[in-house]
């Protein structure tokens, strides 16, 4: 037979039990909700962002798309003075205004090829980088032929008359919006730069 003592002792033993299992039932909903807490907020997060990539993604469409839609236009079918070539220079006005058009289209893709690779969860670095260098190399594509375009539109064919007044003001107004644009987007990647160097 067992003492009281003895009893008692195995009471509270058992007790002990169940208070450990009742403690770890607590503890299972508490990590539970942990975890749907967790998920939700990076659900959110991810939400956010994917809204965020969109209206990036559709004020750059807005930004460029007058640019390829006039460029390709007046490129194709203006016969006024677009098809005036400047001494010793092969490219007139209306090969500017076509290939700009199609560079344009190439920006816009890589740029939203770019916005979407952005992510929380899974940090797309190569094709980042990828678009980065690519992107890089159409901007200054972009400057020098801006640049060969302002010369023979302000140093032939402005000066010529011959053009009619929709073009001749189209092309002057983006002509001077493309060159800031150019100087803005260099003066950034030198602050880039300037932050990069800094860092290391």
């Amino acid at each position: 037979m067992m003492t009281s003592t003895e009893t008692s002792t195995i009471f509270k033993t058992e007790s002990h039990i169940v208070d450990i299992d009742d403690d770890d039932d607590d503890d299972e909903p508490k990590q539970l909700r942990s975890i749907l807490k967790t998920t939700r907020n990076d659900s959110e997060e991810e939400s956010t962002i994917y809204q965020i990539k969109i209206i990036i993604s559709i004020l750059f469409l807005i930004f460029l798309a007058p640019f390829i839609v006039c460029d390709l236009y007046y490129g194709y079918t203006d016969s006024s003075c677009i098809q005036l070539y400047p001494k010793n220079l092969n490219i007139n006005m209306k090969t500017y205004l076509i290939v700009s058009g199609y560079s344009e289209i190439v920006i816009l893709i890589i740029g939203v090829c770019g916005i979407s690779s952005i992510s929380i969860q899974n940090i797309h670095t190569h094709i980042i980088i990828l678009n980065t260098v690519i992107l890089r190399l159409f901007s200054l594509f972009s400057i020098i032929w801006n640049i060969i375009g302002s010369i023979v539109f302000w140093g032939t064919v402005y000066n010529a008359h011959d053009c009619d007044k929709n073009i001749s003001t189209y092309i002057f107004v983006t002509l001077i919006v493309k060159m800031i644009s150019n100087l803005s987007h260099l003066s950034q990647l030198n602050k880039n730069n300037k932050d990069t160097v800094s860092v290391r």
